[in-house]
């Protein structure tokens, strides 16, 4: 067994007080460099608002001064208030439904009693990518289309695109239009479904 005399120490200066040194002097130094880039800016900071600062005024363009008036200059004349033109937003607003995207799908109604209503089926197709793509056409076209899933037949699930509910003379008139574009359209009496 070795013994070892603990007692007994080297008196060379230790590694650790360098690094208390450094540690000591980068701490000052970042100390001393902190206090004068605050002192600048805020020295800076105060001439800047001496001078005044640019406000948003100053970079509002100025309008250019009317030319001067000769005096033979005819003023316009008065507007004419023409019959029915008073419009109420307020009052005519409720009359109205807005369908939102992604909400529940709703058909705009009609309020005059006993007015016929029709469909146009644009098309009815296996797959919902097939109806979507012609409802993307038909909504490029303008007109709004909607895809109803409904069962068929034999039990497999049918995709219409319809458009619609129109008065009949809307509908024969989108009909053709619709022809006109290469596109065949069936028209249906509105049930309400």
């Amino acid at each position: 067994m070795v013994m070892r005399d603990y007692g007994r120490r080297s008196r060379t200066p230790s590694k650790r007080s360098g690094d208390r040194r450094s540690f000591v002097f980068g701490t000052v130094m970042g100390l001393a460099l902190g206090f004068a880039g605050t002192a600048a800016y805020f020295y800076y900071r105060d001439a800047v608002l001496q001078q005044g600062a640019p406000t948003a005024a100053d970079w509002m363009p100025v309008p250019s001064p009317e030319p001067p008036r000769t005096g033979d200059e005819t003023p316009a004349p008065p507007v004419e208030k023409l019959p029915g033109s008073d419009f109420g937003f307020y009052e005519d607003l409720p009359a109205f439904k807005m369908v939102v995207p992604g909400g529940e799908k709703t058909r705009p109604t009609v309020e005059r009693p006993g007015a016929r209503l029709y469909i146009l089926q644009a098309g009815a197709f296996a797959t919902s990518a097939a109806a979507g793509a012609l409802e993307r056409r038909l909504v490029g076209l303008g007109y709004r289309a909607e895809v109803d899933k409904v069962a068929g037949g034999d039990g497999a699930d049918l995709f219409r695109v319809r458009l619609g509910p129109y008065s009949m003379a809307r509908a024969d008139a989108i009909r053709r239009a619709l022809k006109a574009k290469n596109l065949e359209a069936l028209m249906h009496e509105y049930r309400g479904d």
